[in-house]
């Protein structure tokens, strides 16, 4: 569904930047032009669009351009309701390296000279500072660069574009508003966090038209639950209070995670390696979890490597209920899932108690509190390896 709703912008961005005026006899820019310098920053320089792609070698959109005469590029990596994952980013830039040195298509780009391809990734939430060569470009700023581009009257457009574009213009704006709204006021949509994961089976289908008026229920017919609790997460970590925390957020079946990385590790004997285990302090829906996630050991072979995590995964659980502190023997203790993890469940009602005061400060409170309880919690276990049997 994500990728879906990515590549309909894609496709429209694509045909906002392809825009020609056959009818342009005062040689004025075109909306494409227009949108590209207001996104790049460029004043009165003299720039040309060449060529459009959109969905190429796994770009998102690529775009052939000249500035002043010199051979340019700009990718664009569209992130709606998905995050960046897998190293994309820099894979993206040596995938541009390859075409530069290999195609015959992109021999005039030869050799690659950084400063002349430019990357953006554009995003519907700010999540994380990039490292050079990508920029930032989320959906409110290219509304804004949009309709700045719509009012310039040096800007060659017809009028049934022009319908086209505003009404576009008018999408991406509530899409942008949307979250502007949620992040101002996140209590006031408890049902991101309480119903975000039956939402997304049942969202848009008992929602007509008529009915996708209010904020609330736009975010449901377009299903932003999952990217909307992701930017509460994002926004909370910037409070003081959790600003020193190693953390990453990530997303689990359509409920965004925010893992907290406590110092230390606790160790695991299988045979003779050592397996240690990273600390966390998880908040996963309404849930808090206490959770250990092991970090592959260095062993000569990737199936030794398999086997020792998968013996550890087994054997997990019970191991982490034998060395519960006293005060949560009753807790129960999930078996790992996927990436390993295997956790205590703490508590199922954090959201609502940390938005009852509806700010972000309570709720950073309340996690930096889990965060000490998750620390004191960990103590407790044995400070040298624990030997697991391998019956």
């Amino acid at each position: 569904m994500a990728a879906a709703m990515e590549k309909v912008h894609s496709q429209v961005l694509g045909w906002i930047f392809s825009l020609r005026d056959p009818h342009n006899l005062n040689e004025k820019e075109t909306i494409g032009v227009a949108l590209l310098k207001r996104i790049l920053g460029i004043g009165n320089e003299t720039i040309s669009i060449e060529s459009v792609v959109v969905e190429y070698n796994n770009f998102d959109i690529l775009i052939e351009w000249k500035r002043n005469g010199t051979n340019c590029t700009l990718i664009i990596e569209n992130k709606i309701k998905s995050s960046e994952h897998s190293n994309q980013l820099a894979r993206y830039v040596e995938d541009m390296k390859v075409l530069v040195e290999k195609e015959d298509s992109f021999q005039h780009y030869s050799p690659y000279q950084k400063e002349h391809h430019y990357y953006f990734l554009l995003q519907l939430i700010h999540e994380k500072n990039l490292h050079e060569p990508w920029r930032q470009l989320n959906y409110s700023s290219l509304s804004n660069y949009l309709r700045l581009a719509l009012q310039d009257d040096q800007v060659s457009i017809t009028t049934d574009v022009r319908t086209m574009l505003e009404q576009y213009l008018d999408c991406i704006t509530r899409l942008s508003d949307s979250v502007d709204q949620f992040i101002l006021n996140p209590a006031k949509f408890g049902f991101v966090f309480s119903e975000g994961k039956t939402r997304k089976l049942v969202g848009s289908k008992h929602l007509h038209q008529h009915q996708i008026f209010s904020v609330e229920n736009y975010i449901k017919a377009n299903q932003l639950e999952t990217i909307l609790q992701k930017a509460f997460y994002f926004k909370l970590m910037q409070e003081e209070v959790l600003a020193d925390k190693e953390y990453h957020i990530g997303e689990s079946h359509g409920t965004a995670i925010l893992d907290l990385f406590l110092p230390g590790t606790v160790q695991v004997q299988i045979n003779s390696t050592i397996v240690s285990l990273r600390k966390i302090c998880q908040f996963q829906g309404a849930q808090v979890k206490f959770a250990l996630a092991p970090i592959p050991p260095q062993l000569p072979t990737e199936n030794e490597i398999k086997a020792v995590l998968k013996e550890y995964d087994r054997q997990a659980p019970e191991f982490i209920a034998v060395n519960l502190p006293a005060d949560y023997k009753k807790k129960k203790v999930t078996r790992p899932r996927g990436k390993g993890f295997s956790s205590v469940i703490i508590t199922s009602q954090w959201w609502q108690t940390a938005a009852s005061e509806k700010s972000y400060t309570s709720a950073a409170g309340f996690v930096s509190s889990s965060y000490r309880q998750a620390v004191e919690f960990f103590d407790q276990f044995p400070q040298q390896p624990i030997l697991l049997s391998t019956n």
